[in-house]
């Protein structure tokens, strides 16, 4: 709501840099997102202490890739996601992250690894690299077998 943006915009005129006004930056930023204001949403991230250490700048970093892909900025959100996934982070974390990257990798029409993020796995680094030149000629299907099948049963051209 704007009262909220408003409360969140005085405290950062009022609060010194340090962890209290990277938190109401963050809260804004969310806001900002919220109410697709992206550009100043991501400005916001960005101007963040980089040194931001723990859960917090975890978030950040999460928030920024949501933003990103919200842009339509697959590649950075994938690139963004993949440096978060190298940390420790909580389940929580680690499923949201997944999820963000998993809608960067359906933007880029790589739904293999789209499949292996929404189940909450790991993407291997052969079907994080297919691109939409790698899906077979106007049928929109990776080339790529999908989690747990084999070669024999690939789907090809979107015939059975």
């Amino acid at each position: 709501t704007e009262t909220a943006t408003t409360a969140y915009l005085k405290t950062l005129a009022k609060e010194p840099a340090g962890p209290l006004r990277n938190q109401v930056m963050l809260k804004l930023a969310t806001r900002y997102r919220i109410d697709d204001r992206l550009d100043e949403a991501r400005g916001l991230l960005e101007s963040l202490e980089p040194q931001q250490a723990g859960e917090f700048g975890l978030l950040a970093m999460l928030r920024s890739a949501e933003i990103a892909v919200q842009q339509g900025n697959s590649h950075d959100a994938i690139l963004t996601c993949r440096q978060l996934l190298e940390n420790e982070l909580s389940s929580e974390v680690r499923r949201a992250t997944l999820r963000t990257m998993g809608q960067a990798y359906e933007q880029q029409k790589n739904y293999a690894a789209a499949v292996y993020c929404f189940s909450g796995s790991d993407v291997p680094d052969a079907v994080a690299a297919k691109s939409q030149a790698d899906l077979q000629p106007g049928s929109g299907i990776p080339v790529a077998s999908p989690p747990g099948q084999s070669g024999a049963n690939r789907v090809s051209g979107g015939q059975p």
